[in-house]
């Protein structure tokens, strides 16, 4: 196994699920898991990142996380699940609506775990794997 070493995070509407990546993106640790925060304001999914993060036992060297919605060089314009009351299919809160669009949640999380971080959209993440 050779770095650098990545996070890989997949930010879910039930769950958001993590683990550490070689160079080569070959998995260094199995795949943890936390159910999604309701109601999840942005700054309570970094939290729940940061505590799924402590769980991987592996250091990592950077970050890549997917998340649903529409985002954009890190920045949400749109996001289905985050911005509802508990979670998909619920009612849609417009004070979570205001919180997350136009959110540049990469900052955020470059700022949380002090790593290199990319955001992207979690199917293109998907499809990238």
């Amino acid at each position: 196994m050779t770095g650098p070493f990545t996070l890989s995070v997949d930010c879910g509407g039930t769950g958001v699920k993590c683990r550490v990546l070689d160079a080569a993106g070959l998995p260094v640790t199995p795949r943890t898991r936390l159910r999604t925060p309701y109601p999840c304001p942005p700054q309570e999914l970094v939290r729940a990142l940061q505590v799924l993060a402590s769980t991987v036992g592996a250091s990592f060297d950077r970050v890549s996380v997917g998340m649903p919605g529409v985002v954009r060089d890190g920045v949400v314009r749109w996001t289905p699940h985050y911005v509802t009351e508990a979670g998909p299919f619920t009612a849609i809160r417009p004070d979570l609506v205001r919180l997350w669009e136009g959110l540049d949640v990469r900052a955020m999380l470059e700022e949380a775990f002090a790593r290199p971080t990319r955001v992207v959209n979690d199917a293109e993440m998907a499809g990238l794997g």
